[in-house]
């Protein structure tokens, strides 16, 4: 096994951002089993949120669920609803959905739904997973705006929240973004009509053609992914002016700036807090990447030939995702529709991420990335404390060596780890990326 020695004269931090893919929960095999990391199934999921507080969300979308994970442990339970389509409001699996197709948290403890064959958006009170119908109607799909259940939806697929209170809802259907307040319940269309198509613009005279996914960024835009334009659109809300970020009419997988880029059938969108967006590609199986004041996109994990490898970059591979969400931490997270699992990607600390905090210890360990099996060599063969980090801080292996030393991290999931060696030498912090 070739060995890579860092050795240095000066303390510094090199990111090289490798975006590891790894899985967080689920596998290739359909279900509805709750459980830890892969020992849960889902059967075609489609959306994912995070809540801020450690929680991933996801809309089980052919088994009418909504299931949670927490992000530390991988352990994922049903939050609200059965496997049995429905529209019944109630508390947790007393409640019933038929293909939910998008939801988000709104900072406050609650969860929207996009419930999309019932044509309604729904409502879960997270800690206590009781579900009420927020607004539309099971009984018709329409685009009469109204309010609360007055008002009528046509399949809608997507949601989304800004600082104000208002929710947006990608009426895929109706090829229109609506606006709800959700302190009245009142619904109007924000952007777009009935009459499919692709024109830029003001309001109602903006077109879309099946929008199915949108969020916003926190500074006053929407963006969404406009799946048969193959586009994703840009909406200033105070002016509802629309416009096109990236891509064009036409279908393909090339990286360039703004409408020389293009997608296939792009299906979930998602910001980073710094600029980025991220794209789920879901017929080219890849994620893709667009910095937002440049248009420029790239493809940041996945190749156009479906798998389900875990990797890095476009090393790794996606079937058909669909949705995509981003935490405080760095990481991106994928509802691999195709694969029936949440994948998880990581941005700010990818492998290859080495923090020296002392100038004269030098620290091997191989190979890495590995499998769980990995060897730690530290310049000196004094005793020393060997301590994992995993990536929101939580200490998850502790263990004292002495010298070059075998360690066995078999029991830790797939992901980015700190390591830090501890001695009176000083101390050495390092990444370690653990893939299966």
């Amino acid at each position: 096994m070739k060995k890579t020695l860092f050795i240095l004269t000066t303390a510094f931090c090199l990111n090289m951002n490798a975006q590891l893919v790894s899985t967080l929960a689920g596998s290739t095999t359909p279900g509805s089993a709750n459980g830890a990391g892969t020992t849960a199934s889902f059967k075609a999921p489609v959306a994912v949120c995070t809540d801020g507080i450690g929680n991933l969300f996801v809309a089980d979308y052919n088994n009418n669920l909504i299931r949670k994970i927490i992000i530390s442990t991988g352990v994922v339970t049903t939050l609200a609803g059965s496997t049995t389509p429905g529209f019944a409001d109630g508390t947790g699996t007393a409640a019933t959905f038929w293909s939910p197709a998008g939801l988000v948290a709104d900072g406050l403890g609650n969860l929207y739904v996009a419930d999309q064959s019932n044509h309604e958006i729904r409502k879960i009170v997270i800690s206590t997973g009781v579900v009420t119908t927020f607004a539309g109607s099971h009984l018709m799909a329409d685009t009469t705006n109204g309010i609360d259940t007055a008002a009528r939806f046509n399949n809608p697929h997507g949601v989304a929240i800004d600082g104000n209170g208002n929710l947006y809802v990608a009426d895929t259907g109706n090829n229109e973004i609506r606006k709800i307040v959700t302190s009245s319940g009142v619904v109007s269309t924000f952007v777009g009509s009935t009459i499919p198509g692709s024109t830029n613009g003001i309001g109602t005279a903006a077109r879309f053609s099946d929008p199915v996914a949108i969020t916003a960024d926190g500074s006053g835009n929407l963006y969404v992914a406009d799946l048969v334009n193959e586009k994703i659109r840009e909406i200033v809300i105070s002016t509802r002016v629309v416009t096109t970020l990236a891509g064009s009419n036409s279908t393909g997988s090339a990286n360039g700036t703004g409408t020389a880029a293009s997608f296939n059938f792009p299906s979930g969108v998602a910001v980073d807090g710094i600029g980025n967006l991220y794209v789920a590609d879901a017929n080219n199986n890849e994620i893709r990447k667009i910095v937002i004041s440049t248009g420029v996109v790239t493809t940041l994990a996945g190749s156009t030939t479906a798998g389900s490898t875990n990797g890095i970059g476009t090393a790794a591979s996606f079937k058909g995702p669909n949705g995509v969400a981003t935490d405080a931490s760095g990481n991106l997270y994928v509802a691999d529709t195709g694969n029936d699992e949440i994948r998880a990607i990581s941005l700010s600390t990818g492998a290859g991420i080495e923090e020296f905090t002392n100038n004269t210890m030098e620290l091997n360990i191989y190979p890495n990335p590995n499998n769980g099996s990995f060897v730690i060599e530290p310049s000196s063969a004094i005793k020393q404390t060997m301590q994992v980090y995993d990536v929101n801080g939580k200490m998850v292996l502790s263990q004292t060596i002495n010298g070059k030393t075998s360690i066995d991290a078999n029991n830790l999931n797939e992901g980015v780890y700190n390591i830090s060696l501890q001695s009176n030498e000083g101390v050495v912090n390092k990444r370690l990326v653990i893939v299966r």
